[in-house]
Parts: C-alpha cells; structure tokens; sequence
C-alpha cells in the first residue's frame, strides 16, 4: 500500500533531477488563474512522473515527457502559497532542487508561490505547559477503495467535520492523500486515549467503518492512540531488530501480529545515515508487518514475498528462532 518566496530559475537551463515551476507573477489580490508549469528533469531515468498537491487535493497528475527527456504539467491555479509533492514511479519524493517547503498535516512537502503569494506567517503565542492530557501522538489512518473521488476523516475529534444530514463541505486539512493506486493515507496528531471515526467518501456519499478495529454500538470504528515507548538502541536492547532505509521520510513505524497491527505503537529510529532501526522484544515464531512510512503502508524490501495483505499487496514475515 502504499503517496513544494520565489526561486531564480534559467530559462534555458533545467538542471538534472530538478523540478521548476514557472508562472507568470502578479499581486496577491488578483484571483485570476494563472499557468503555472511545472518542469522535472531526471535525464529520462523515469518510467512515469506526476504531481500532486493542495491545489488538486493530493490527487496525483500525470506530466508529459518531450523528446530532451524533460516532464512538463501546466496548470491553472488561482494565487495562493501551496505544497506538492511528486510521483516518481509511485513513489512520493520532494523536489530537491526546491528549498521553499511547507508543512501540510504535519508532512513536510515543497512549495510553490502562484502569483508572488508568500506563506502566512504562524501567530506568536505563549508556549503552553505540557501535561498528560495534552499528549498527542503522530496516528496514521489508512483507507483503500480505488473508485473514490475524495476521502475524509470524520470523528469526535474533528465534530464528525460539522456535517449536515452527513454530507461533508470543505475541510481540506481532513483530507486523506491518494497515491494513485487507490490507497488513502493521512497522519494527524490525537490525544492519546480512545477515539470513534469513520471516513467519508465522496463529501458524503458513503461513511465507510475500518473493519480491522472495533466498532461501537453506532457501527463506528474506534482507534486507541497510545503513548509510544521510547525506542532503544538495538546495541544495548535485546529483540528483534527491524531496519529500513529511507533518508528522506519523516516518521517511521512498524506495525504487525506482534502489535496487534497498530500504526503508532512501535516507532522507529532514524540514524543520520537515513536507516530507521527498532529492537522489539519477540517470542520464537512467525510474525507478519509492514512499516508505515509518513503514513503510507510499505513492505520490508528485504522481506517482499510474503503472504497476501488482503488489499492487493504482500505483507513482510519475521521469523524469531528460539
């Protein structure tokens, strides 16, 4: 299962690996749509490259590739500061050549300026003292169904995303992400503790439960956000050792039959070489997992064959000896 204030740019050079985006600029105020396109040159490495962001509800674009081996995608959008990512063969990567990013969900992404339109700066407020209650913890929510044209997160939470006769307008910021292939992800921060949720397809049309967690008696699902254990180095812990290498990721757990499946129980950490390691205590056997990667499910590469995960893909299998 599976997802960038201005930058000076040569017209007629695009450096390799890079993304552009040119628009023509002009003041905040007009709400004219302006072109804006958007360039990625890898030297023709890529099978296929599209570009998602806040601009189309993270619904992934295909761009074309012209003979010199350069992808291309013009858009019209309104003025605005907005993130995107890329897919580069179904992967969602940063443009690196980019240094405007923005924070969207609590995911990093880059950044663009459509008509010279700077990011609002956060209000400067007085930092509050933590307490228990205040605790929140990085959930992942995971949807898959390939014939949606938009899924939301509703909950107690959120006030079920204020919802009239259970149709749904606005809230963007609830919106799951889609990778393409029909795979919903989104990670929000909750407090910790119980929480009753659905997701709502299509602004309404279907409410739709998780039927992998419990539900309540309004055939609600319900999510238990526990307080993560703090990771231990695998040098001094003994267990079983999870490794995955990903340099750019921001947030990385691994989920299984050990933890009952649960996206923030087990989370992993990052060396400054890009690996992400957890030691997990584990009795001999045969356990099944997968990482959850910025909120996306991902197999172990080094152990992609296993069974089936009943959405289409493979889970990985640990085996602990005695």
């Amino acid at each position: 299962m599976i997802m960038h204030v201005k930058r000076w740019l040569a017209l007629f050079l695009v450096p390799a690996f890079a993304v552009t985006a040119l628009g023509t600029v002009s003041t905040a105020t007009d709400q004219a749509e302006i072109d804006q396109t958007f360039q990625y040159n890898d030297g023709g490495a890529a099978g296929t490259v599209g570009i998602a962001g806040e601009f189309n509800n993270w619904s992934p674009l295909p761009m074309a590739k012209n003979a010199f081996g350069v992808w291309s995608l013009t858009l019209h959008l309104k003025p605005g500061f907005y993130g995107y990512k890329l897919v580069v063969d179904g992967e969602w990567v940063l443009d690196l050549a980019n240094p405007l990013h923005k924070t969207v969900n609590d995911i990093e992404d880059s950044a663009v300026s459509v008509g010279g339109v700077l990011p609002v700066p956060a209000p400067v407020t007085a930092t509050p003292v933590p307490s228990v209650s205040d605790t929140t913890v990085p959930t992942a929510f995971l949807y898959v169904d390939a014939s949606a044209k938009t899924v939301q997160l509703a909950g107690e939470f959120n006030n079920w995303l204020d919802n009239v006769d259970s149709k749904v307008t606005g809230h963007p910021e609830w919106m799951l992400r889609n990778d393409g292939s029909g795979n919903w992800a989104l990670t929000v921060p909750l407090t910790t503790g119980k929480h009753a949720f659905k997701y709502v397809v299509d602004g309404g049309a279907r409410w739709e439960a998780n039927p992998q967690l419990p539900a309540d008696a309004d055939g609600n699902s319900i999510i238990e956000v526990r307080t993560p254990a703090p990771a231990s180095s695998p040098s001094i812990s003994a267990g079983s050792l999870f490794t995955y290498t990903n340099p750019v990721a921001k947030g990385v757990f691994v989920a299984g039959e050990f933890n009952h499946w649960n996206t923030t129980a087990s989370p992993m950490s990052k060396s400054e070489q890009g690996v992400w390691t957890v030691s997990i205590p584990l009795k001999p056997g045969k356990y099944e997992y997968k990482f959850v990667v910025d909120g996306a499910w991902k197999t172990d590469p080094l152990s992609a064959d296993g069974p089936d995960d009943g959405h289409g893909g493979k889970n990985s299998v640990k085996v602990v000896s005695p």
